[in-house]
């Protein structure tokens, strides 16, 4: 089994010094880099308040918007939790956001001397961790509510097709798209 496997095995074990792996750990660099903790917010929270031809500039490393309105339901569902649900929850999505802050990250030294940090390379990508939990506590808020899914839907298309209208204009290409 060795001999088969030796095939593929040992040209990648020469070559590995080569990689760009082996060069990130050496020199470091993680992006997105972040300004400020309200640009890391802003794009977060309220991506829409960058202003049109900013959201459009964001890079997609950055572009990972929660919703104001998904925000409100999951801390309305997050009320509704046994406290040791809501300890976890609240401590995964710290160390989550921690990491995502990257560059103004109070803890980005330490994050920095770890290899895995380094080979991640795109800190955001932990962010899918709290867009999941979000959304899940999203919709255990509107159960709280009692809303059904049809009505559920019909709140959110009112509330995205002025937000859609704002970034994509009817008369561009994803506009008349769009419709």
């Amino acid at each position: 089994a060795l001999g088969l496997v030796s095939i593929t095995f040992l040209p990648q074990l020469e070559w590995s010094p080569t990689t760009t792996r082996s060069i990130l750990i050496k020199n470091s660099d993680v992006y997105p880099k972040w300004n400020t903790k309200k640009e890391f917010l802003q794009a977060l929270i309220l991506p829409w308040s960058l202003g049109k031809r900013e959201i459009q500039k964001l890079e997609t490393e950055k572009f990972y918007p929660f919703g104001i309105s998904v925000l409100f339901l999951a801390i309305f569902g997050l009320k509704n939790l046994k406290r040791k649900q809501k300890l976890i929850i609240v401590t995964i999505v710290s160390i989550c956001l921690l990491i995502a802050m990257n560059t103004v990250s109070p803890i980005e030294p330490l994050l920095l001397e770890m290899n895995w940090y380094k080979l991640f390379r795109v800190s955001t990508r932990v962010l899918i961790i709290p867009l999941i939990i979000s959304f899940i506590l999203a919709g255990h808020g509107l159960s709280q509510f009692g809303l059904t899914a049809r009505l559920a839907l019909g709140i959110l298309k009112v509330a995205i097709n002025p937000l859609r209208n704002f970034l994509y204009p009817i008369n561009s290409p994803c506009g008349k798209l769009c419709l």
